[in-house]
């Protein structure tokens, strides 16, 4: 029998997915920029623990530190809108048994933030760079979860701390790793 990974790690199946925004010039002081968020839903039926976020980000120009931030979500606003972006599989067979209910999502309207911040880091967008949040030390601990059949997540969102604005658009790339829990 051919392993699949699941035997070393009871029942755990590891996703990911990534997105990029444009976070355009002109930002001013104070403007949080949802970048992409991990969401489950009412209907969603396994856990899901953030094991890593990259984001890594080129072409702005100008403005002051931006601060990237990993924040708790408890509802979404209205219409959600964006890209939900497609989940892959650790294992690629895996990948036909993401949970639908439990995706990533960028592009969207604003959700609705819990105040506070789970994680958070100081970035300037003139140079190129990337950061990552490593959970993966954590994963028997508190890690950021999303419970089954709770509309919650985590989003990943930039802002502009300083008092001017970037003169050239930047662009940024997100890639969530999860796991899910039956």
């Amino acid at each position: 029998m051919r392993a699949t990974g699941r035997e070393f790690v009871g029942g755990i199946v590891t996703y990911g997915a990534s997105s990029e925004t444009a976070v355009s010039s002109g930002t001013s002081t104070g403007t949080v920029t949802s970048l992409a968020y991990l969401v489950g839903s009412a209907t969603s039926t396994h856990y899901a623990k953030v094991l890593s976020i990259d984001v890594s980000w080129a072409g702005g120009a100008g403005g002051n530190p931006c601060l990237l931030k990993v924040r708790y979500i408890s509802a979404l606003n209205g219409t959600e809108g964006g890209t939900a972006n497609t989940a892959v599989g650790s294992y690629l067979p895996d990948t036909a048994g993401a949970d639908a209910q439990i995706r990533m999502v960028s592009g969207a309207n604003a959700p609705t933030r819990a105040s506070g911040n789970w994680d958070m880091a100081i970035i300037s967008v003139a140079n190129p760079g990337s950061y990552h949040f490593d959970y993966i030390a954590t994963f028997d601990a508190k890690a950021p979860i999303i419970r089954p059949s709770v509309l919650e997540g985590w989003e990943v969102s930039l802002t502009n701390d300083g008092t001017t604005a970037p003169t050239t658009a930047a662009s940024f790339v997100t890639v969530i790793k999860w796991a899910q829990v039956k």
